[in-house]
């Protein structure tokens, strides 16, 4: 663990509707459902119950006028009342999120245009071919009529074309639909020399916009402030929308939630598009060639402001509350541009919707209404967009497709990815699934953008996707899904996009990404964890253990002082006030003196100075104080990597400050993770079962909870000799490693035998049964002295049901035990006491590491026990992706050349050495993260438990602890020496015979 001692438009608004046009985007239909908070805020300030959520209003020029005043801070321009924080909230639960039971699909479809001469159409020339079609933007007055299949027409500020479809009851109905409208379409402008160009990017023309009203002007200014990505995203990406219902109930809502953003990278993967087959060209489009990312139109996104976007960690995709989560998001994020009835556009500063409300010094100087909190919702646009329905908006427009040997097909690539999404969320089982095979690879939006399907994860997490699609889609659906599967698989390994040449530049870049990768990774489990009622943040549900939003802050403190003020130069970053959260309360504060001021946050949330069961005392920042600080550092800390040489200061070399806080978040989430294993009540946290053993100890487990005698476990003889232990820090896997993991010395170690898997519950039980916790001999002094003062009789959570077999508290469920999954939550004397019933012991750390990375034949140390390849699901259970220990034998690819079994991951194991430094230690960056625990009452842990990210685990990571200590996620993995073992396998083969 990381220790310091360091106005709204005057016209209808619809929320469906994209930052690049003016028309709607919203599928009628769908606009209409069942709502979650069936309310309508009136122009008078009231509540309608009854009104639909997805009531579009009417424009301000409309509206009755307010209450005769002056006081534009009171009743805004458009006549419109104020909205409060309470009314907010309840306008945007009730407009973005309809219940109803899933029956409807829409879609919209874009293209790029080009005239013969290969310019862009003027907006008069656009008018001009589509006639009645044409929206206002480009003909006003025009009747915008529909398609012949029902579809509207709409156009995108680079001229680009957009085909709405109406909600229909099947992805066969709407694809048939949306074949006649774009042939209708295509014969419209084809008429007036203007080509439809299938593919998500034109990467020749520079950025240049046909609609040049004023409110385009502002936003892409706002945009501009991010770089010359923005523009080419306004006008020179084209995209794929799909559109479904949000659910008939909460908990259905919920589901499709996470499906659909869990599988939002791995499907960008599979439909990104460079930009080869759009128009081809030397790169003059704002977007190079050289280094061309898989999905160029993604990258474009990527350079926006991500709290707009929700392609960072702080988005609510992940959240199990949907409409709690998005909604306090949406308030949460910056306004775009704000419209006077003079019809001035205004870009604000970086103010957010919410302190608009509260009435902060740099929001526009008037209070926002009802009205602009519409137009707001329309100006974010997150991967899956809440607009009554759930709009999922990461997919590439799709080029013409080919066939098998290259050649060119005359029919349309789009309907597969409609088909894919729709088919993903068919039914709730189906959703379940989805989210489960793409759980590694959710958030990873850069990742699937830069490299797509040449990354090997991303590439299996969507072949598997494609696979369940074909399964769940109907019949006429199943070909397209197929076709792309095959494509996918002919992918294999290939770079999927340009591979770029090396060079300093791409080194810097490849560093900046892992960087990013990491901490945004940490911020979306940091979320998940902390994504749940006030009362549950802010309670200490143990006195070992600090509040959950304790935690939280800390986390953004940490980061400020090393990321923000260390590497980056700059002051440190205040508290965030809002109008709800004082900036400076606690949940239950007392008398305790207030803190002012940022660098008042330092002392509030320094570890040494405040123990953990007095913590609840301090008046740190409440539930909504502690989210806004943590948003607002995190959006300093990525200015400043976006910034960063990596070079010359050790601090930032290699990107080392910006893993050593994406480890620190890590640990912090882990922690975390036992607050939560602690707590009381229902259980609030849920993922996928782990895997169940593969070939268990001891025969069959019986009835559920019941626990046979076991079989010793099998064990592995590792030679004597002297190896490499600890590292150097090299570039690759422990570029990242901490001060107490160096330097790399050499280690002579004799000769061992230790088990090829950890111990089991079957094998624990059998120690109880067999008067474990009653024999004194088996246990050291202080081990017996511990036992008998907090009368240890299990391992923590273990319990007796009313037959008598054992079961388990897991994350507030009861469980029946599994026999052969590994022992959890016990001490380091419970397993000293286990290891002398076994006759054996526990290893050291210089057995436990030689074990794990020393390859037998090579004669040299690798980062993990498999190899120099980072961590897959394949090879380890880390990273919260389930919670609970895998099975032993659950993951053969990650065993060492010499069969021994889940050293990384799972359970954390109790080494019989103390905590130490090496020889020629330097404390780096401070003194407080390792020196000050050397040589005190505690005991090294090794190898990670399933709550450990694999930023924080591998070969060298060294843990430590009290040896008192049971909530961790700690268990046992036994060793001898080799005198001792004299006739053991060191292939890994069971013995025989009870235990």
């Amino acid at each position: 663990m990381m220790r310091r001692s360091l106005r709204p438009a005057p016209r209808e608004v619809n929320v469906g509707e994209d930052p690049r046009s003016r028309e709607s985007r919203l599928p009628p239909e769908m606009s209409q459902p069942r709502t979650a908070q069936p309310r309508t805020v009136q122009p008078n300030g009231t509540i309608d119950p009854g009104g639909s959520a997805m009531t579009v209003r009417p424009a301000a020029s409309a509206l009755p006028a307010g209450p005769a005043t002056d006081d534009a801070r009171v009743h805004g321009d458009d006549g419109w009342p104020p909205v409060t924080e309470e009314s907010a909230r309840e306008r945007v639960a009730g407009r973005c999120f309809g219940l109803r039971p899933p029956r409807l699909v829409g879609a919209e479809l874009e293209w790029l245009t080009r005239t013969r001469s290969g310019g862009r159409p003027t907006a008069a020339h656009l008018a001009g071919a589509l006639g009645a079609h044409a929206p206002g933007s480009v003909a006003p007055g025009s009747p915008h009529a529909a398609l012949p299949a029902g579809g509207s027409v709409s156009i995108e500020p680079g001229g680009q074309v957009e085909i709405s479809s109406a909600p229909l009851r099947d992805v066969d109905t709407l694809c048939a639909a949306l074949t006649a409208d774009a042939a209708a379409l295509r014969a419209l402008l084809g008429a007036r020399g203007i080509e439809m160009i299938p593919g998500a990017v034109d990467g020749v023309r520079a950025p240049s916009r046909i609609l040049t009203v004023a409110r385009y002007a502002a936003m892409q200014e706002r945009f501009d402030r991010n770089g010359p990505l923005g523009a080419a995203m306004m006008c020179n990406t084209a995209a794929i929308h799909v559109s479904v219902d949000c659910g008939a109930d909460p908990e259905d809502l919920a589901l499709r939630w996470r499906a659909l953003n869990a599988v939002g990278p791995a499907l960008v993967a599979a439909f990104a598009d460079a930009g080869d087959a759009v128009v081809g060209g030397d790169g003059h489009g704002g977007m190079t060639r050289a280094g061309r990312w898989a999905s160029e139109r993604m990258r474009t996104w990527l350079t926006l402001d991500p709290g707009r976007t929700g392609l960072d960690a702080a988005a609510p995709g992940a959240s199990a509350d949907p409409v709690a989560a998005y909604t306090r998001w949406a308030l949460s994020a910056p306004l775009l541009c704000v419209q006077r009835e003079d019809g001035d556009w205004s870009v604000p500063g970086d103010v957010t919707f919410a302190q608009w409300i509260a009435g902060d010094a740099a929001a526009p100087d008037r209070a926002p209404t009802a009205a602009d909190l519409d137009y707001h919702l329309t100006t974010l646009f997150p991967p899956v967009r809440p607009c009554g329905h759930l709009e999922v908006r990461y997919i590439d427009a799709q080029p013409a497709p080919a066939g098998d040997h290259g050649q060119a097909l005359h029919e349309e690539a789009w309907p597969a990815p409609i088909a894919v999404v729709d088919a993903l969320v068919r039914t709730p089982e189906t959703a379940r699934r989805a989210a489960a095979i793409a759980e590694s690879t959710r958030g990873e939006w850069r990742r699937a953008a830069q490299r797509g399907l040449a990354d090997e994860e991303l590439r299996g997490s969507a072949q598997a996707l494609l696979g369940l699609a074909a399964e769940a889609a109907p019949g006429g659906a199943t070909q397209a899904i197929e076709s792309v599967a095959r494509r996918i698989a002919r992918a294999g390994g290939s770079a999927v996009g340009a591979a770029r040449s090396s060079s300093p530049q791409d080194d810097r870049d490849d560093v900046r990404a892992a960087c990013r990768s990491a901490l945004e990774r940490a911020r979306r489990r940091t979320r998940v964890l902390t994504d749940v009622p006030d009362d549950q943040l802010t309670a200490q549900h143990s006195e070992l253990m600090s509040p959950l939003v304790w935690d939280l802050a800390h986390i953004g403190n940490q980061e400020d002082l090393w990321l923000v003020r260390a590497a980056g130069g700059r002051a440190a970053t205040p508290p965030v006030t809002g109008p709800q959260d004082e900036p400076w309360r606690s949940h239950d504060s007392g008398d305790a003196p207030a803190h002012d001021g940022a660098h008042g946050l330092d002392d509030l949330y320094d570890a040494f100075r405040h123990p953990r069961a007095t913590r609840p005392a301090l008046p740190i920042l409440g539930p909504e104080a502690a989210r806004g600080y943590t948003a607002s550092v995190r959006a300093h800390a990525m200015a400043v990597l976006e910034r960063c040489g990596f070079d010359g200061d050790p601090l930032t070399a290699g990107g080392f400050v910006f893993g050593m806080v994406a480890q620190h978040e890590q640990q912090h989430d882990e922690t975390m993770l036992a607050t939560h294993q602690l707590r009381t009540g229902p259980r609030l946290l849920h993922a996928p079962a782990a895997p169940r053993a593969r070939r268990p100890l001891g025969g069959d487990a019986g009835a559920p909870g019941a626990v046979r005698s076991d079989r010793a476990a099998p064990e592995v003889v590792v030679p004597g000799g002297a190896f490499t232990m600890g590292t150097d820090g090299a570039p690759g896997p422990e570029s990242w490693a901490l001060d107490n993991e160096r330097p790399a010395h050499r280690v002579e170690v004799a000769a061992f035998a230790i088990e090829a898997v950890p111990v089991t519950n079957r094998r624990y039980a059998r120690f109880i049964a067999d008067g474990g916790y009653r024999r004194r001999e088996l246990w050291s002094e202080r081990g017996w002295r511990h036992r008998l003062q907090e009368v240890l009789e299990a391992p923590q959570f273990w319990s007796r049901a009313g037959d008598g077999h054992w079961v388990r508290r897991r994350f507030g469920a009861t469980e029946d035990l599994e026999p052969d999954e590994p022992v959890v939550h016990v001490s380091y004397f419970e397993a000293e006491a286990f290891a002398a019933w076994a006759g054996k012991r526990l290893p050291t750390e210089a057995e436990w590491e030689k074990a794990a990375r020393h390859h037998p034949s090579a004669g040299h140390s690798r980062a993990y026990p498999w190899g120099d390849e980072a961590p897959a699901e394949r090879h380890a259970n880390l990273g919260q992706r389930h919670l609970s220990p895998a099975g032993v034998w659950a993951y053969p690819d990650g065993a060492t050349a010499s069969g021994i079994h889940q050293l990384i991951g799972d359970v954390w194991e109790w080494t019989s050495s103390g905590f130490e430094a090496y020889p020629g230690f330097r404390a780096f960056p401070y003194r407080e993260y390792s020196e000050v625990f050397f040589g005190g009452d505690y005991r090294v842990l090794r190898g990670g438990s399933f709550g450990t990210d694999a930023v924080a685990c591998r070969g060298t990571f060294r843990n430590w602890d009290h040896p008192v200590r049971r909530q961790i996620f700690a268990g046992i993995r036994l060793a001898r020496d080799c005198a001792d073992a004299a006739g053991s396998s060191s292939s890994g083969a069971d013995e025989s015979g009870d235990a």
